[in-house]
């Protein structure tokens, strides 16, 4: 399992993770702080309605884009492919692109574009979805093209200058007084157009192999692709619906400032998710590769290690969280946000079992199965429609509801995705013949969140007699760290809370130290 010059796989992975991982860490703090100023300038009501536009078109984007992204990827992370292989590829983008600019700038009536969007106007549509594009289309693919090589320096380097030019312009405009939804969009689309254009050559180059330029016809690799995606095709249809269906129900009988109380507790939970969105590129890469090569043993032990270690983090960086849920609120975004307080709490449990699902859903499209993530996912998406509009109605609507706002949507995507990744996990241990062993989701989660009360508990308490310094900050403060040398001392003490022993652990830690010296991987 070695390959020259690079060291054992083990490393190697510690090495793009520890890579990754870095570059992620400094991303979300940039982006952490850019999300706070955005919030904070635009005001509840306009933070809301930006994060509508834009994730309205990421449901746009999965019913357009049925499952090719993902059978690009896959497919590039087996070896390199053809000029033309490419070129198909580029062509499918660009049509989507056409065909969404089309329907928004003239063919769909104002009508249709007052009701699907609530009123915004085309011009603000427009940006939305050129920003998301940008975002997740575009740069999507260019990272793809770098991770399917282990190029994973190139694109957390591309990363961390987006993140950072992106939290100075942020600065500057909110220095100049010029904050606005526009402001934001343009923002965007300049900054992921530009390192997606300077980026896309050199890593096409290296996903280029000139001496199969002849053997891959444009007809075989429609008849991949169609195979591959056939399953995500109708996916995609249900996977519109869902997200579509989500923010506007939510922007229907919410409004906009339910819809910015629901926005920010997304970009305080997506913190909890670095770990995951660090190694998943990766996870996926090495699980197609050892598959190709029927190296199934090296498959359920990268699935499973995998697995635990990212419910683990997710988990114990959510549980660090949750107890300061009003206090965080009130110290960053400010005291308008308040109302938001108990929605953030509960989200927070939301990137636990999230973690879990990308493992799951990524774990299937390395192997080429999509037949069986579309059904599991179709059957939670049907699942979970009638649920969204039953907690967020109105009580006087037509079908009343309970109009639980914010709230009602947190509720059922954190309990309708623990299901979920329950179900999936048992399917996968069957089809493969494992072992069924997902019992430590239960103890991990219940072990760092009775860690973090009591902690906060205590340190409120040992505080309560000196009333002087007893400030929300203070307490904060003194409740983290406690937690952080408790939780650190039981990894140390028990490292199969993370799914490994002390020998792996020691290995990893070895990795992620090579990362800071290692250039290339």
């Amino acid at each position: 399992m070695k390959r020259s010059g690079q060291g054992t796989l083990h490393e190697r992975v510690a090495i793009r993770f520890g890579t990754t991982l870095t570059a992620n860490i400094i991303c979300r703090i940039a982006g952490f702080f850019s999300n706070i100023a955005i919030a904070r300038g635009l005001g509840v009501g306009s933070f809301g309605d930006l994060n509508f536009l834009v994730a309205s078109f990421a449901g746009f984007t999965a019913l357009i884009d049925m499952g090719a992204s993902s059978a690009f990827y896959t497919f590039l992370s087996q070896k390199r492919r053809s000029r033309n292989f490419l070129l198909s590829y580029a062509l499918w983008l660009t049509i989507q692109f056409i065909a969404i600019a089309s329907a928004i700038t003239w063919i769909l009536p104002n009508s249709w574009v007052h009701e699907i969007w609530l009123n915004h106007s085309r011009e603000n549509i427009f940006l939305a979805f050129i920003a998301s594009f940008f975002m997740t289309q575009a740069w999507g693919s260019v990272s793809q093209l770098g991770e399917a090589r282990r190029k994973t320096v190139w694109v957390q380097t591309f990363e961390v200058i987006q993140s950072v030019t992106h939290f100075i312009l942020v600065c500057t405009v909110t220095y100049l007084g010029r904050m606005s939804l526009r402001v934001v969009l343009g923002l965007w689309i300049f900054e992921y157009s530009c390192i997606s254009v300077i980026l896309a050559p050199k890593l096409i180059a290296h996903n280029l192999d000139s001496s199969i330029l002849h053997l891959e016809k444009t007809a075989t690799i429609l008849k991949d692709y169609l195979t591959y995606c056939r399953p995500l095709a109708v996916l995609g249809i249900f996977t519109f619906i869902y997200r579509f269906a989500d923010r506007w129900l939510l922007q229907r009988f919410g409004g906009s400032i339910q819809q910015g109380y629901f926005s920010i507790a997304i970009q305080f939970s997506n913190v909890c998710l670095i770990a995951t969105g660090s190694l998943i590129r990766i996870f996926w890469k090495e699980i197609a590769e050892a598959y190709q090569a029927k190296d199934y043993q090296r498959v359920q032990r990268f699935y499973s290690q995998v697995a635990r270690g990212l419910y683990a983090f997710a988990a114990w960086s959510s549980c660090l969280l949750i107890p300061y849920a009003g206090s965080i609120l009130g110290l960053t975004v400010g005291l308008t946000y308040l109302g938001a307080t108990v929605s953030f709490a509960l989200y927070l449990l939301y990137p636990v079992h999230n973690s879990l699902g990308q493992v799951e859903g990524t774990f299937f499209q390395a192997v080429g199965d999509t037949k069986t993530i579309t059904k599991i996912s179709v059957w939670t998406l049907i699942i979970s429609l009638p649920a969204t509009y039953f907690l967020l109605a109105d009580r006087s609507a037509l079908v009343p509801g309970l109009g639980l706002g914010s709230l009602g949507l947190v509720l059922k995507m954190v309990i309708l995705q623990a299901g979920s990744v329950i179900w999936t996990a048992l399917i996968i241990a069957r089809m493969n013949r494992w072992k069924f062993q997902e019992m430590y989701q239960v103890y991990i989660l219940a072990f760092f969140l009775s860690v973090a009360w009591i902690c906060k508990v205590f340190a409120t308490g040992f505080l309560s007699h000196f009333p002087s310094v007893a400030s929300p900050l203070i307490c904060m403060a003194t409740g983290v760290t406690l937690y952080l040398a408790l939780s650190f001392l039981s990894i140390y003490m028990r490292p199969e809370l993370l799914g490994v022993d002390l020998e792996e652990l020691s290995k990893a830690l070895g990795g992620l130290r090579n990362a800071f010296r290692t250039r290339e991987v």
